[in-house]
């Protein structure tokens, strides 16, 4: 395990001020560390927030982008500590950034490399942290963590949670659960339905494709794929998208606003991204950023049943918002667990050896997990008149310990 590296001296974490990162937002679980780490030499600055180690070493991912926040990391961490507990898995929450521009730092390039050695050694001392994939970050990057301190999740090596589409395996187990158990009013079958995907990358394509097998229609969907060029938008269609188009295109690196479907609208760049959520369909997956559904937007929607595919991507006024509305919300935490599982199966794996057995040892593990959750959250959100949320916390912190 060697961790010479040139821009070692770069990689002492500076404690911030948890009160200035979390304000009144406190919880009596954490945090343990709020860190910050700097390297002008490189033009990046990093983040590290240790949450909750009660159930054990903390897993979550790596988040690799320009505008990512203390704050943000905090509130992603936090979220970690929940989802591990109600995953049933035997790991605390915590969550990393690194904030800097990917387009700066392309995938193979010596920079890269440079980054994420620099990264991972500064992580390397915080042993109660085991990194994972998160936006902007894959299997490569956690490769490269692993060779320097071997400490890390979704490895090429391990078990592929974005080629098996474990997270949005999940949230697909989650939908028929709802939909099955009558949790959702005038939705009573997954087949004829339709659904619109905000984020058509590892997890909403992969949910795209679980559900068109279920017989699902795909109506809208949005990618991002390059923000520098402000590359991507909206693409809908009232009969349903040509998916095999829309996965050749995102296979071939471009956007998915270039189908050439006769009679799509097509709504590109960022600003407009929200256009999205106006699309009337039954099912409506946020799959991309945190906060990406405010009060305003949710006030636009048109959908009987939310599927929280990204990490909080609601904000708390738009939740109750579609609650008080009878729109039904899956928790993010509760729908989107495959991700973790899987991760905590490859950790195990290291541990344990199972070889081929780990996969359907994860695969089992995701939909014992969402099984053992959506029911049981749902009938206590129903009977009290609280917001999913509100039932899960109650149902989950428990296990925190």
């Amino acid at each position: 395990m060697a961790l010479a590296n040139p821009q070692r001296e770069n990689c002492v974490g500076v404690e911030l001020d948890h009160g200035s990162v979390v304000g009144n937002d406190v919880d009596t679980f954490g945090p343990l560390h709020i860190l910050s780490f700097e390297n002008a030499q490189l033009g990046a600055k990093s983040i590290l927030v240790t949450h909750n180690i009660a159930r054990g070493p903390a897993i979550g991912g790596c988040r690799f982008a320009p505008d990512v926040t203390a704050r943000e990391v905090y509130e992603l961490a936090r979220a970690m500590t929940w989802k591990n507990a109600a995953a049933l898995i035997p790991h605390g929450g915590a969550k990393s950034a690194i904030v800097a521009n990917p387009v700066d730092f392309p995938q193979g390039s010596p920079q890269r490399r440079a980054l994420i050695e620099w990264y991972a050694d500064c992580v390397a001392p915080y042993t109660e942290y085991i990194p994972g994939p998160d936006m902007g970050t894959d299997e490569r990057d956690m490769d490269v963590i692993f060779e320097r301190n071997a400490r890390s999740i979704g490895r090429t090596d391990g078990i592929p949670l974005d080629q098996l589409g474990l997270t949005a395996l999940g949230v697909m187990h989650a939908l028929e659960l709802l939909v099955e158990g009558g949790f959702v009013n005038g939705l009573t079958k997954v087949a004829g339905s339709t659904m619109a995907v905000e984020g058509f990358g590892n997890v909403g394509a992969a949910l795209a494709r679980f559900s068109a097998q279920s017989g699902v229609k795909l109506v809208a969907a949005s990618d991002l794929p390059d923000a520098a060029r402000n590359y991507g938008g909206v693409v809908s269609h009232p009969d349903g998208l040509d998916l095999a188009k829309l996965l050749a295109l995102r296979d071939a690196g471009k956007s998915i606003v270039e189908t050439d479907q006769p009679g799509v609208q097509v709504f590109a760049g960022r600003s407009e991204l929200k256009r999205l959520f106006a699309v009337e369909a039954d099912i409506v997956v946020p799959a991309a950023r945190t906060n990406s559904v405010d009060l305003a937007t949710a006030q636009s929607m048109r959908t009987k049943l939310v599927l929280e595919a990204a990490n909080a991507p609601l904000t708390e006024e738009a939740e109750m918002h579609l609650h008080e509305r009878g729109v039904v919300v899956g928790t993010d935490y509760i729908v989107n667990c495959g991700g973790v599982i899987g991760g905590a199966e490859g950790w195990a794996e290291l541990q344990n050896p199972l070889d081929s057995l780990r996969i359907p040892a994860a695969v089992a593990r995701i939909i014992t997990a969402v099984t053992k959750n959506i029911p049981a959250i749902h009938e206590l959100s129903r009977s009290k008149g609280i917001t999913p949320r509100a039932a899960a916390g109650e149902i989950v912190e428990a296990r925190i310990g």
